[in-house]
């Protein structure tokens, strides 16, 4: 009897870790992604620099040099990203425009808030503020 009561136990400690696990797991993750969401600097170009210390096992002074080389590559591609936006409108606004003749009133209202909140999103990954 006493040996079923502690596997009972240790069972359940360790389905009790498996779900604070997870939910840290989840928690870390959506904070990494409202980081990239939000287009703070130095989030893409921190990822890509350790992505490349653990894939190439690059030493320190390999790291230093490297870091402000991924900084302007990350300025770059938020100006390109910024330039590119006013074609990326027109294209969406041409889609949304088409998928609104298929919608009631009631869901064009709700497509328009999922666009804004589109807008708002991308206007931080390209630096605009939002």
């Amino acid at each position: 009897m006493r040996s079923w009561k502690t596997w009972v136990g240790l069972v359940a400690i360790f389905l009790a870790g498996c779900v604070v696990g997870a939910a840290m797991v989840g928690v870390f993750g959506k904070h990494k992604i409202d980081q990239l969401l939000r287009g703070e600097k130095g989030v893409v170009e921190g990822y890509v620099l350790k992505y490349l210390v653990r894939k190439l096992d690059l030493d320190q002074s390999t790291r230093a040099a490297i870091r402000p080389i991924l900084q302007e590559a990350g300025k770059e591609l938020r100006e390109l990203r910024r330039r590119q936006a006013p074609a990326i409108d027109v294209v969406v606004d041409r889609a949304v425009a088409r998928i609104k003749e298929r919608l009631d009133p009631e869901r064009c209202e709700k497509l328009d808030a999922l666009l804004a909140k589109f807008r708002s999103k991308r206007a931080c990954l390209i630096g605009e503020g939002g």
